[in-house]
């Protein structure tokens, strides 16, 4: 009667998708490059829809720009479309690796994905993005974005970004779309695509 009245030992909680995905990370080297496969076509269609902005910035008007601007639609489109997958495994890849590579560069706070607190998810994944970058790459990446960014803002309220002979506003749109153009392809997405590829690296050494 006593052991029938005893109460149940309660079940342990059912993993959550994050911690399924984390541990067919770990288990599966298949599962890893698959993964990693989905990680570098988002980054790479990102950063070829980015680097469109060069020839439709410069040679605006012409063929070069015309098929530029039929590319960049495409690879948008699809580096949108996996940015909600590639995200999230790349967050968890850093966070489920224990080499020396996927460790926070110094100077800052080791941030984890929560699966728990509402909201914790995504934050945890933009943290874990973010130490993607070395915290130099990161502060220079935003010193020199920011003032670009507040350029076509300006360039659309002096004249509508007007492209005109004799308007400056279409200028300093072009300006400010090429150095963001410029620090995103030639420093962000790079150093986030060089992250992972060092962790790589380090886990096939360290595979027998």
């Amino acid at each position: 009667m006593a052991a029938a009245g005893a109460a149940e030992a309660p079940s342990p909680p059912e993993p959550s998708l994050g911690e399924l995905i984390s541990a067919a990370l770990a288990r599966s080297g298949r599962v890893r490059a698959a993964a990693d496969a989905v990680i570098y076509l988002h980054f790479g269609a990102i950063w070829a829809g980015t680097a469109c902005f060069f020839p439709t910035t410069l040679a605006r008007g012409s063929a070069l720009a015309d098929a530029a601007a039929r590319v960049q639609v495409v690879a948008m489109f699809l580096g949108i479309l996996l940015a909600p997958f590639a995200l999230v495994l790349y967050a968890l890849r850093l966070a489920g690796s224990n080499t020396e590579a996927t460790k926070p560069p110094r100077h800052t706070k080791d941030v984890s994905v929560s699966h728990d607190a509402p909201g914790g998810c995504c934050f945890g994944i933009v943290a874990m993005v973010l130490q993607g970058m070395k915290r130099e790459v990161l502060i220079l990446a935003a010193m020199v974005c920011v003032p670009f960014m507040v350029l076509p803002t300006v360039g659309f309220m002096l004249d509508g970004g007007s492209h005109e002979e004799g308007r400056i506003g279409g200028l300093l749109v072009d300006v400010g779309t090429l150095g963001v153009t410029v620090v995103q392809v030639f420093i962000f997405y790079p150093t986030l695509a060089s992250r992972l590829w060092r962790v790589e690296c380090r886990e096939k050494r360290a595979t027998p």
